[in-house]
């Protein structure tokens, strides 16, 4: 599923300059502007489906700062943008830790017998698992949803 998204959505960026993408993300933007609180709440699904599909919404964030900025005005606008980025990262995260966590830890099981890296992330996060995992999303070079995916297979829990 990730792989496929990740070709259409280069594809259409790229090789097939469709615009698809690109017009999807501006017609969703401006029906947040025209719907103001229910578009805070389907920013927040949208953020939490691209944080599951591993698409950076990193221009998602940005806009919606400048969106709710003009709906809400200058103080009461960016608050908004933080508390519904802040929710939507929260839910997205753990949507795909306990996906990720129920669904592949045997794969994982298997491959920490063949692969001894896989054994000492492991080891490291029961150990030391909030320190771990604090300075991995400190790390800019990994994204979000496949952090979230990766503490979803140790042998962390939610708690």
């Amino acid at each position: 599923m990730v792989g496929i998204t990740s070709i259409l959505v280069i594809a259409d960026a790229f090789v097939l300059k469709t615009g698809y993408v690109h017009g999807f993300l501006d017609g969703f933007l401006e029906w947040m502007r025209e719907h103001g609180g229910l578009g805070v709440w389907a920013y927040i699904v949208m953020l939490v489906i691209t944080s599951l599909i591993f698409i950076p919404p990193s221009i998602l964030i940005f806009a919606s700062g400048f969106i709710f900025r003009s709906i809400y005005g200058p103080f009461n606008g960016p608050l908004i943008a933080l508390l519904s980025s802040y929710i939507g990262a929260i839910l997205g995260g753990t949507i795909g830790f306990l996906r990720a966590n129920y669904m592949t830890r045997d794969l994982i099981q298997i491959l920490m017998r063949r692969y001894p890296i896989f054994r000492a992330v492991d080891r490291a996060m029961i150990r030391n698992s909030l320190r771990v995992m604090i300075l991995m999303r400190l790390n800019c070079l990994i994204p979000f949803g496949v952090l979230n995916y990766v503490f979803g297979i140790t042998g962390i829990n939610v708690a």
